[in-house]
């Protein structure tokens, strides 16, 4: 919380005070809760793939061309799991905490 004050005061004015700081919850917008429905069947079809492909290079020999097909999928669930978690993750634009004040009361 000290932090949010040195940053609040750094904003005020000449003779503004902060009366109360606290942070609210971020809500997640309807534009960017689309990336959601897209990102859930994209990272649930990545991992079947790479799972279902590991499973099949235990069953056959298939050799070097069986070995990349697990691996082909592991970008894509990195995609993925980007695609979940940037709205949670740091920064301004995925914040889920947003600092809110009220000054000269």
């Amino acid at each position: 919380m000290a932090r949010l004050r040195l940053a609040l005061e750094r904003e005020l004015g000449a003779g503004e005070t902060v009366c109360w700081h606290g942070w609210q919850l971020g809500r997640i917008e309807p534009r960017s809760f689309l990336i959601y429905v897209f990102a859930v069947p994209w990272t649930a079809f990545s991992l079947m793939w790479t799972v279902l492909a590991a499973g099949a290079i235990g069953v056959s020999e298939i050799g070097l061309v069986g070995i990349a097909f697990p691996l082909f999928g592991l970008p894509f669930i990195a995609i993925g799991a980007w695609m979940l978690s940037c709205r949670f993750g740091s920064g301004e634009r995925c914040s889920m905490l947003s600092p809110i004040a009220a000054s000269s009361c």
